[in-house]
């Protein structure tokens, strides 16, 4: 049904602009009083709202005009505009309203749509407001039929089958409502059985009718369910799904940017066709390393596809009928989240992240403290990046700092840092990785001092061969090895994974000797690349976005920051 209208249209709108004029018309007039006696007329109220009356009802109100002037009033008439759901009667003998007297005007409804509408116009000798408007609102009360659900989906069942399933019929309007037919219309549905016809429901009752689907051959089926009845229209009718056939959704899936594909996102499709809370079919399949995808099994019809990957998303609906059906055009994940970006002097990954065209706000070395200090800043985002070489001055918050991470990440934030970086990880987490040598060895400005070197021992080079251990990362780099390059003099070597965590990149890398600084062989099989969920997620690299980032690197690094 109709809601009922709450705001003036029509001839209604005009009402209100003339109230308007006659407002600034009596602010003009008490500014510029003057001692010659006058009539003043005064409408009240302004605007009759009769509601929901029932369609073999009526009813009345009134509304009065006065004279608060110092002279005798001339009501010369009052006309009425509009819909002819209403009638005005008026005293008889239109004439004088002395001053300090009123009449009343009585006002009938007898409602005829479900938004009628009109204005009484009152007429007068007063000079300043020789007309004024009341605005007249009122709706029919009428029965109105919900079928529910609409539509009814019998899903999906082989050919030659049958099934079958009810639907409601709610009166959901304020009178009686008469079904007199139901009929169910379309190749492979009918219905099984109905009430007794004619059928009056009162307002708020239900009559069921179970249906059955019974397709013949392959295809996908839509139907009708027709019910005629008393009610303003006549007719209802309600879809009816089935189908015998599923289609295989195609496509290929770009980052944020447009430029670039993502390997191993989440594809899937579902419907909850009852409304009971739980999906009734369900398909899921994972992009490849090129970003395709193959989704099989979508039910037939028009059905809304989610694309997930880490704490990036995006959906689309689609329309199908059976078969393959390819996407017109790739689809994009979309950056809608927040993303803060801790600077360093070594790495830049907010490059990488200014090229996926995900937005972030950066934290230098004067505003990055009021962040790590503050969970409810540190609330406000979806990820946290550290770059290697941020500052050191946090140590001096250590166990707040800390404490402030790990709620962060308990509540579902991510987190990734790089390499120099290490020491938020080990602060925060000490059990997630074991770093080679002293865990405890945080700032190498001044820990280095007393002779420790470790973790700070890894040798620069151009070209180290790692094995790439997680699949969605070698489908991206579109390898199971990858060359790194470290250009810094030492950089941080962890030692091994702890419980929980899993290695997505290791190599053999080669390591200084702790107390004679020179090189002493190699560590092998360590974790160059780490991942762990404490319940959002956290990620630590070795190798980041430095100058001579390689190709393996940059397609690794873009993989992380999607994966977050």
């Amino acid at each position: 049904m109709p809601a009922h209208p709450t705001t003036p249209r029509g001839a209604l709108a005009l009402a209100l602009a003339a109230l308007v004029a006659a407002g600034c018309s009596d602010q003009e007039l008490n500014l510029h009083a003057d001692a010659e006696a006058r009539p003043d007329v005064l409408v009240s109220p302004e605007l009759l709202d009769f509601g929901q009356v029932g369609s073999a009802s009526s009813a009345e109100d009134r509304f009065t005009v006065e004279n608060t002037g110092t002279a005798g009033l001339e009501l010369e008439d009052v006309l009425l505009q509009g819909s002819g759901a209403f009638t005005l009667t008026v005293p008889e003998g239109l004439g004088m309203i002395p001053p300090g007297e009123s009449v009343e005007v009585l006002v009938t409804y007898a409602p005829a749509t479900s938004a009628d509408e009109a204005v009484a116009w009152v007429h007068t000798d007063d000079a300043e407001t020789p007309e004024l408007p009341v605005a007249l609102l009122g709706s029919i009360l009428v029965a109105d039929l919900l079928i529910d659900p609409n539509p009814k989906d019998f899903g999906y069942i082989e050919a030659g089958d049958t099934t079958s399933g009810e639907v409601d019929l709610v009166n959901v309007g304020g009178e009686d409502l008469t079904l007199s037919t139901i009929a169910a219309i379309g190749e492979g549905f009918s219905v099984l059985s109905q009430p007794a016809l004619p059928l009056t429901l009162a307002p708020g009752e239900s009559a069921e009718v179970s249906l059955q689907f019974a397709p013949p051959i392959e295809g996908s089926y839509l139907g009708e369910l027709w019910v005629a009845h008393d009610a303003p229209g006549g007719t209802d009718k309600g879809s009816l799904i089935g189908s015998t056939t599923v289609t295989t959704v195609t496509g290929r899936i770009c980052d944020p940017s447009g430029d670039g594909w993502v390997a191993g996102a989440l594809v899937w499709a579902g419907e909850d066709l009852d409304g009971d809370g739980e999906l009734d079919w369900y398909t899921e399949t994972w992009t490849d390393g090129e970003g395709y995808f193959e989704l099989e099994n979508v039910r037939a019809g028009t059905i809304t596809v989610h694309v997930e990957k880490g704490s990036f998303s995006t959906e689309f609906e689609v329309t199908v009928t059976g078969g393959t059906y390819e996407l017109p055009e790739d689809e994009c994940l979309q950056a809608d989240l927040m993303v803060a970006v801790v600077t360093g002097d070594y790495d830049s990954i907010q490059t990488l992240l200014a090229q996926l065209e995900i937005p972030y706000d950066a934290y230098g070395p004067s505003q990055y403290l009021s962040l790590l200090r503050d969970p409810e800043a540190l609330a406000e985002y979806d990820i946290i990046f550290f770059n290697c070489g941020m500052p050191f001055s946090w140590l001096s918050y250590e166990d707040e700092v800390a404490g402030n991470m790990q709620d962060f990440v308990a509540g579902g934030g991510s987190v990734y840092a790089s390499d120099w970086a290490h020491n938020l990880i080990e602060a925060s987490w000490p059990w997630a990785i074991d770093f080679l040598g002293d865990d405890e060895v945080f700032n190498p400005e001044t820990d280095l001092d007393y002779g420790h070197l470790y973790p700070y021992a890894g040798l620069a080079t151009n070209s180290l061969e790692a094995d790439v251990l997680d699949a969605t990362m070698a489908a991206a780099i579109g390898s199971d090895t990858a060359e790194l390059a470290y250009d810094l003099d030492v950089w941080v070597v962890p030692e091994a994974a702890g419980s929980g965590v899993t290695t997505l990149v290791q190599g053999d890398p080669q390591i200084y000797d702790e107390d004679t600084f020179t090189p002493d062989g190699r560590l092998e099989g360590a974790p160059l690349a780490l991942s762990f969920a404490p319940g959002g997620t956290v990620i630590y690299t070795t190798f980041h976005n430095e100058a001579q980032l390689t190709e393996d690197m940059e397609a690794a690094l873009k993989e992380i920051i999607l994966s977050l």
